[in-house]
């Protein structure tokens, strides 16, 4: 249910809609027996705590922290924080708006081809960066 007023909240945002960074990867989440799921190509968007907060009128997300949104069917979202942010230091200190650029989100790329993150149900969650052509550099 919490999930369902954050997506309506989210939805009507409008002022700061344009601020998504919104990419392409291969995600899987971790099962109960520790496995991990198949990956799926999705759009993910990605956003820094701070404009979350903004967004939802709230605190709930650490300023210092960087999440992705991961949308489903019926309005669903998984909201994942993730253990690294995109931004750090000084560059997050210089940050326009709170607002993650393609250019960040390449150059964090060069150097996390997989990164992970846990989302508010304690789920951990993979975000592979490989070419859709290359799934299997993802394993």
């Amino acid at each position: 249910m919490k999930n369902t007023i954050l997506t309506i909240i989210l939805a009507f945002c409008g002022g700061y809609a344009n601020a998504q960074l919104k990419v392409n990867e291969f995600i899987c989440y971790q099962k109960n027996d520790k496995s991990y799921s198949d990956y799926y190509y999705k759009e993910i968007v990605i956003e820094s705590g701070g404009l979350l907060n903004k967004k939802t009128g709230t605190l709930n997300y650490s300023k210092d922290s960087d999440y992705i949104l991961i949308w489903f069917d019926y309005g669903e979202v998984a909201i994942v924080k993730l253990e690294y942010p995109i931004v750090e230091g000084f560059s997050r200190i210089m940050m326009r708006d709170d607002i993650i650029t393609e250019q960040d989100f390449k150059s964090y790329c060069l150097f996390h081809q997989t990164f992970y993150g846990i989302d508010r149900q304690k789920k951990r969650w993979k975000i592979c960066t490989s070419p859709k052509e290359y799934p299997s550099l993802c394993n």
